[in-house]
């Protein structure tokens, strides 16, 4: 008798429990700031959250469901640089001025609000 299915499948699961628990600890991760801009996205708009260990967690709500973003970010002085798969174009670089975070190489402007 092989144990190769009965393998196969517990490191299965073990790789998603693992990445449930990663997802968790990233999630509730404390939070520097939060930057919303209500006219991305279908109805609700899109959420960055900034964690505090350079985690960023984007939100994209939709009206029946929210599609999550998971990516870091550098903060160089008052710039942020994102590194975030999204599945539509935003800039990279975004600069904190004031409460407004704006996007170098587009006219995106996001509200901040501080946790």
């Amino acid at each position: 008798m092989s144990y190769l299915p009965s393998t196969i499948g517990l490191l299965f699961l073990a790789l998603t429990v693992g990445h449930m628990l990663l997802r968790s600890h990233y999630d509730n991760s404390p939070t520097l700031f939060t930057a919303t801009n209500y006219a991305l996205g279908s109805d609700g708009g899109f959420t960055l959250d900034f964690k505090k260990n350079h985690h960023l967690k984007g939100k994209k709500i939709h009206r029946l469901s929210s599609t999550t973003y998971w990516g870091t970010y550098r903060q160089q002085g008052d710039t942020f640089v994102l590194k975030i798969p999204l599945d539509f174009k935003i800039g990279r670089q975004a600069v904190f001025q004031d409460s407004i975070l704006r996007f170098v190489e587009d006219t995106v402007k996001f509200e901040v609000s501080r946790q």
